[in-house]
C-alpha cells in the first residue's frame, strides 16, 4: 500500500495527536491514516473482508481514504455542520481542507488539531457503526464520551 505522507514529515504528523492531546484510539487512527492502512471499503473489499467497496456513507463511489475523511457528501456535511456549530456557539472555524482533515494542521492552534482528530474518530465510528456521520451526534458524543468544556471561547475535548 501506497504510504500517505512524505517520509520527511512522517515524525511530525506522528507527534501531533499527542500535543494535541489525544486519546490513544485518535493517535492509532492518526498512525493507520499515515502509513495508508486505515480500513476504508476499498482496502477491505481487496482483502475479501468486505462485499463491496462501495462507501457505507453516500453509497455512490469507492470508500479510499480520502473519500471516507473528506470528499464524501455526507462527511463533507458534517464538516460544514460542525464549522458551524463552531462559529454559532464559539466564534471560530477550523480551515478544512484536505491536507488539514486527512494529516492535520502542524500551523493550527492545538485545539484545532483535537477537534480534527476526535471528528475523524467519530467518522470511524460512524463506518464501523453503519451510521451516517452528524454533527449534532458528535457533539452529543464529545459532551457524553470527552467532556466537552467551553473555556475563553474555544472548544476543548478532555478525555
Amino acid at each position: 500500500m501506497k504510504k500517505v505522507v512524505h517520509p520527511k514529515l512522517v515524525k511530525k504528523y506522528h507527534i501531533l495527536p499527542t500535543a494535541a492531546k489525544v486519546c490513544n484510539k485518535g493517535k492509532e487512527i492518526q498512525f493507520k491514516i499515515i502509513h495508508g492502512f486505515l480500513a476504508t471499503n476499498v482496502l477491505l473489499y481487496k482483502m475479501n473482508i468486505a462485499n463491496s467497496s462501495q462507501c457505507n456513507f453516500c453509497c455512490l463511489y469507492d470508500q479510499n481514504l480520502y473519500h471516507m475523511l473528506y470528499d464524501c457528501i455526507e462527511v463533507k456535511n458534517f464538516w460544514f455542520g460542525l464549522n458551524e456549530w463552531l462559529v454559532r456557539s464559539h466564534g471560530k472555524r477550523l480551515t478544512l481542507s484536505l491536507q488539514n482533515i486527512v494529516l492535520g494542521d502542524l500551523n493550527a492552534p492545538m485545539i484545532s488539531n483535537k477537534l480534527i482528530f476526535y471528528g475523524k474518530l467519530f467518522i470511524c465510528k460512524s463506518k464501523y457503526n453503519d451510521t451516517v456521520p452528524i454533527t449534532s451526534t458528535f457533539i452529543n458524543w464529545g459532551k457524553n464520551t470527552l467532556t466537552l468544556i467551553s473555556c475563553n471561547m474555544q472548544v476543548v475535548f478532555c478525555s
